[in-house]
């Protein structure tokens, strides 16, 4: 029996925690979702809590997933709480459902964190949760409210085709790498922070966007929440940071495409240049080039003829049939000399 008490144990052979994960389930269904300051191997067969439905509040506070953690479709009926809880491996909540409040504050993410078509029922806390892998936030619904206040995204991010039901709070948020929210919807109150003068900071110590050109779609949703709540002053710093924002996005993509054309451009170029060396030497070489082109118009002509000659079906007949006839004259003198020498002989002997 393997030892399941919290940091007794990290490492696992592949028996022994294939033996804690079937007891994990066990336990969720016998209603004991308490895995507080657990530390969670790597299932062998993959399977972790997917679709597994937690009854009651579950807890995984301070708890460590070592390896990948596998909640598709997995549904939590009451609270969930996952804050200080480190995740070593890519994290999956597919088609997850969360009936109460979804408490991520201060919780790492090592790897890949994906929430697609997730829905939060309850109030969901990501305050001071760091993702240092690729997020994907694709379809997700957030009924009531979201705060993300001081939470780092190191790797990409994208809240793609995600509706914001309640309160929106990204203020004190960090994007690092390329953030995008095509498509996002936000109902109620959408908090961002304004975007910091980029010419005098450098990448790494801007706010909320290190790069340049991104958040114009979150800029926008803000800049509509406060004109709703009839805050124009802010919502007319917002209109700017969205124009200024999307100018340069359109800029820089620009920029990356004649960039690449240039590139193009120069291997073209490049290899022009080669091909006319090529050509030039090949030139110099006179008797080469005359005796080759010879070859081919012998060849060309010999192709045209073959393609003639078997087409010409009837001239074959015609040959086979003289062939005939004449092998037959060829025959007619020697049966002529045959009758007249073997005719019999007339007249008195």
């Amino acid at each position: 029996m393997p030892d399941l008490e919290w940091g007794k144990k990290r490492e696992y052979t592949p028996d022994e925690a294939r033996e804690f994960w079937e007891q994990a389930r066990a336990r969720v269904k016998s209603g004991d979702c308490n895995f507080r300051f657990e530390i969670i191997p790597k299932d062998p067969d993959k399977l972790g809590f997917k679709r597994i439905i937690f009854g009651v509040d579950a807890d995984f506070s301070e708890a460590t997933f070592v390896g990948d953690a596998n909640f598709n479709e997995a549904e939590f009926v009451g609270d969930a709480d996952f804050s200080e809880a480190e995740f070593t491996g890519d994290a999956g909540f597919y088609w997850a459902k969360f009936g109460g409040n979804a408490l991520f504050w201060d919780t790492s993410f090592r790897g890949e964190t994906s929430f697609i078509k997730t829905k939060f029922h309850g109030r969901v806390i990501f305050s001071h949760a760091e993702f240092a892998g690729k997020t994907n936030f694709l379809g997700v619904e957030f009924v009531r409210e979201a705060d993300f206040t001081q939470a780092v995204f190191s790797g990409e991010v994208d809240f793609f085709h995600v509706e914001f039901g309640g309160n929106t709070d990204f203020r004190a948020c960090r994007f690092l790498q390329q953030a995008t929210f095509k498509e996002a919807v936000s109902r109620d109150l959408f908090r961002i922070d304004l975007p910091s003068p980029w010419w005098k900071l450098k990448s790494w110590r801007r706010r909320p966007f290190a790069l340049l050109g991104q958040g114009y779609e979150a800029y926008r949703m803000a800049k509509q929440s406060a004109a709703n709540r009839g805050d124009y002053p802010l919502a007319g710093k917002f209109h700017y940071a969205e124009y200024s924002t999307r100018c340069t996005a359109k800029l820089i993509s620009s920029w990356c495409k004649m960039f690449q054309q240039s590139c193009l451009r120069r291997r073209f170029k490049a290899v022009w240049r080669c091909l006319c060396k090529v050509a030039g030497r090949v030139a110099s070489w006179q008797w080469v080039g005359t005796v080759w082109r010879l070859c081919m118009a012998v060849r060309r002509c010999l192709y045209k003829v073959d393609r003639r000659v078997a087409s010409w079906q009837w001239v074959a007949l015609v040959w086979q049939l003289c062939k005939a006839i004449w092998r037959c004259l060829c025959k007619v003198p020697g049966l002529l000399w045959a009758l007249v020498t073997c005719s019999p002989k007339t007249g008195p002997s």
